[in-house]
């Protein structure tokens, strides 16, 4: 294995470990593990399966396994989009100035570790650090799920995770670290990722899209509304290309951003 990769590597579990050492990350999970238990606990009642369950069932003709398949995939969606979605690249985005702010970054500078690999083990360690953590949810609410609203086929909650939120944590939460990085404090990365993720994008016209088609405002919108669109949906069909397509430009993104910071550090270090 080459030198960068062990460094590379070094970097990574670094930062996992300072994520969950820190309180943000885990105040967040535990936050996301509250709304899911409640969301749950809201469809046990008799009430829900009687003015909702079965007026559902009755109108798309699904099987019960299905039906608790998409109200289980939909609830835990809609609460865990929004977390990692829109709060995920907030909490995260004072990862590298708090390595400036506390002198850890001098220390990292001190080693032959590369300005390219410190800042791509840092946004590789906040995607472990918080994949990790959606494991260990999905795993825990895929159960209580089962014990609350019944049988489900758990294959597609499992793949929401994996791929649904499993997206938004790579796009949105390496957005915020990249978007941080360029600033000197932990209180100016936070304003500057709101201001990014929010208010930038109400006055592009990137915020939400009620319409039927997506524009290719849509698809460049931080906030990502085809992916957030697919899992809202019973027939998931006619929005799985938007959501891909939003998925490979969020990327594209990323990479064009990434390219920006290193140059941007570069250009720090020499003046």
């Amino acid at each position: 294995m080459s030198t960068t990769l062990y460094q590379l590597r070094g970097m990574i579990w670094y930062e996992l470990k300072m994520h969950w050492r820190r309180r943000a990350l885990k105040v967040m999970m535990l936050a996301l593990f509250v709304l899911i238990v409640i969301t749950s606990l809201l469809q046990h009642t008799e009430d829900f399966e009687k003015n909702v369950y079965e007026p559902v069932k009755d109108e798309t003709g699904l099987s019960d396994a299905e039906l608790n398949t998409w109200f289980t995939i939909f609830s835990t969606w809609f609460v865990g989009a929004a977390t990692l979605g829109f709060i995920l690249p907030i909490g995260i985005a004072d990862t590298i100035p708090l390595d400036r702010q506390s002198g850890v970054s001098e220390l990292f500078h001190s080693f032959p570790v590369t300005r390219g690999t410190y800042v791509l083990g840092k946004v590789m360690g906040v995607w472990a650090a918080v994949l990790w953590g959606n494991f260990v949810l999905m795993v825990i609410t895929g159960v209580l799920w089962w014990f609350f609203l019944g049988s489900y086929q758990p294959l597609p909650y499992i793949s929401m995770w994996v791929l649904g939120l499993g997206a938004l944590t790579v796009l949105n939460g390496g957005l915020g670290v990249l978007l941080g990085a360029t600033q000197p404090n932990r209180l100016r990365a936070v304003l500057l990722t709101i201001g990014v993720m929010f208010i930038l994008p109400n006055f592009l016209g990137l915020d939400a899209n009620t319409n039927a088609t997506n524009s290719l405002w849509d698809f460049m919108s931080p906030l990502r509304w085809p992916i957030f669109a697919y899992y809202t949906r019973v027939n998931q069909s006619g929005a799985l290309a938007d959501a891909i397509v939003t998925a490979v430009v969020g990327i594209g993104e990323l990479i064009m951003i990434g390219i920006v910071m290193w140059c941007w550090l570069r250009w720090k270090e020499q003046h």
